[in-house]
């Protein structure tokens, strides 16, 4: 099948903070015969695994050997790891859950791994394709690597600058498997912070406004920070204590629904038909408030008052 590297990063960004899987760690495993060497893998979003897998390099000869994932089913906001072997692998980081053994997690220290998706598409590589990693920046001999926070996938694009390496053979005699203390007191498995995607805003775009009694009708707008990732719905909701009756001054049920679709930053609005009446009286006011929110959050500007001039 034929492999596909996403080289454009502004379209691969248009993703980043949709779903994304990572390579953020490998352990080679200092224990008898390599035995629980293992590639940690965060699930940024939600990801169904079916027809996905992780490839690997062998000392530059490019990415033929195949580990499907698709056992993993669908995976949300944790790490996932491949081991050759399970049992030394939890007994040494104390780690029981999303967990595949398979033989080809055997890097001794200069192979590469790439993740790719349903469609072949790579989605995060660590390794140069076709080059051998002994005498590299990305050797890792009888070490480990780790994903530097707040990474996103590389699309195929590697650059170690954006990992962190233990020095070459520091891992040779430790675990618990020689004796020693466990390979999680040296390597911190599970650590990786993710970019956090930065969530929508709502307010009312002013704090008041003024109406005549015979003005109609009054629109009010709720505007939105940025367009959101997701699909995002607050509440107007009507404060009771103002001056205005509902039904007499004014026409609002309790409450009304605002959606911001998902890649829009256009605002939102209700209108609020005023009531003409022929009584000579006082301005009077009623009061609305944002709540309920999904996928956005408040902002400042929440509460709304609308005064209604007596003609």
């Amino acid at each position: 099948m034929k492999q596909i590297t996403i080289f454009t990063l502004l379209l691969f960004s248009s993703f980043a903070f949709a779903q994304q899987a990572l390579i953020t760690g490998y352990v080679d495993s200092p224990c008898s015969g390599a035995t629980g060497r293992v590639l940690e893998i965060y699930v940024d979003g939600t990801i169904d695994f079916n027809g996905w897998a992780v490839q690997r390099q062998s000392n530059g000869g490019g990415f033929s050997a195949t580990i499907d994932l698709s056992s993993f089913a669908s995976v949300s906001d944790s790490f996932i790891y491949i081991t050759n072997n399970e049992a030394i692998f939890t007994t040494e980081f104390g780690i029981t859950t999303n967990i595949l053994e398979n033989s080809n997690i055997n890097s001794n220290g200069d192979d590469a791994f790439q993740i790719v998706d349903n469609n072949a598409v790579v989605i995060d590589r660590f390794g140069e394709e076709n080059v051998d990693g002994s005498g590299t920046a990305w050797e890792h001999e009888d070490s480990y690597y780790l994903r530097n926070n707040f990474s996103n996938a590389n699309a195929g694009t590697f650059d170690p600058s954006n990992w962190t390496f233990g020095a070459l053979q520091i891992l040779d005699g430790q675990g618990i498997c020689n004796g020693g203390a466990a390979l999680s007191t040296i390597v911190s498995l599970g650590s990786f912070e993710p970019v956090v995607a930065p969530t929508a805003s709502v307010q009312f775009e002013t704090p008041y406004i003024s109406v005549s009694e015979d003005g109609t009708s009054v629109t009010i707008n709720v505007e939105v920070s940025q367009a959101p990732t997701v699909n995002g719905t607050v509440d107007v909701s009507l404060i009771t204590g103002g001056t205005a009756v509902e039904g007499t001054d004014f026409t609002f049920a309790s409450s009304e629904t605002l959606t911001f679709t998902a890649g829009s930053s256009a605002s939102q609005s209700v209108t609020i038909p005023i009531i003409n009446n022929t009584n000579d009286g006082s301005d009077l006011f009623f009061v609305l408030t944002l709540t309920n929110e999904s996928n956005v959050v408040i902002g400042a500007t929440n509460i709304f008052s609308t005064y209604i001039l007596d003609d």
